[in-house]
């Protein structure tokens, strides 16, 4: 003991155990615990909201398809319309894709024999359950932010009278949408925001369906027919409707300069004008 107190810190040191002395500069193991309630609480907090959400969204879905005449004949009234349901019904398949996901997750941790344990909830979630977190979260902005975006062109169809005030509060719409995503990317979790969530759900959707398409799975067989089959006419229709809305000279191509006077015909509040409009203008 008295030569301990004469002999410096350091003389002691090769006295040690060097295990020891490796874990107190690397720092105590990380502590493992059950995370299985946590993680039901945490699908049950997605699949809540995603289903109020999806009822929404159906409920209104069509609102819009019974107009006036005038407005039923003018293109641009319908492509409104038609852009509306389109966001309300890619609202609802996107919320009740969370539901079915989410509760799926749910029985898994419940029913199956996943290794529960881990130092913290995320960890055990995209170790275990990473495809099902990453479906519910990004499912869920995602369908979040269609329906948004369609209140948007639905304040601007029902305030169509008034057109200043219309796009006020579309604009006022479209502005806390985009603030949604500003608030969700700056407290993400990880997968650096919403456009990195996405990405890596579709890696994740696409290794899904390649695996089952491979192992003979026919609902994986169809549903990359008619996920390729509806690219193609979504990219066809964008195509129609750009060449219906930009090409102002009719020569069956849209220029740059045609591009940004569309985009300044939407800003100023000239994008989208029944006739009625358009004569008091």
């Amino acid at each position: 003991m008295a030569l301990a107190l004469l002999l410096p810190p350091q003389a002691l040191l090769p006295t040690l155990r060097p295990e020891l002395v490796a874990a107190g500069i690397a720092g105590a193991a990380p502590l493992l615990r059950d995370f299985t309630s946590e993680g039901e609480r945490f699908f049950n907090n997605m699949r809540v909201p995603a289903a109020l959400v999806a009822g929404a969204a159906i409920k209104d879905a069509f609102v819009m398809q019974y107009v006036p005449e005038e407005v039923e004949k003018s293109r641009a009234w319908s492509l409104l319309r038609n852009a509306y349901l389109l966001l309300q019904i890619s609202a609802f398949a996107s919320q009740l894709g969370v539901v079915f996901v989410a509760t799926h997750a749910i029985v898994q941790l419940q029913m199956t024999n996943l290794d529960s344990t881990a130092e913290s909830l995320q960890a055990l979630l995209r170790r275990e359950l990473e495809f099902e977190y990453v479906g519910t979260r990004c499912g869920f902005m995602t369908g979040l932010l269609a329906f948004m975006l369609a209140q948007s062109l639905r304040v601007r169809m029902a305030l169509r009278r008034s057109s200043e005030l219309s796009w006020c509060a579309m604009y006022l719409l479209l502005a806390s949408t985009f603030s949604l995503i500003t608030y969700n990317n700056t407290r993400t979790i990880n997968y650096g925001g919403y456009t990195g969530l996405v990405c890596r759900w579709a890696v994740l959707q696409f290794d899904l369906v390649l695996r089952s398409f491979r192992s003979g799975g026919v609902a994986a067989a169809i549903s990359i027919v008619t996920f390729v089959g509806g690219l193609l006419v979504a990219m066809r229709l964008f195509s129609k409707t750009l060449l219906l809305h930009a090409d102002r000279d009719g020569d069956g191509v849209v220029s740059f300069q045609e591009m940004f006077q569309l985009v300044g015909r939407l800003f100023s509040g000239r994008g989208f004008k029944n006739d009625g409009e358009a004569r008091s203008a």
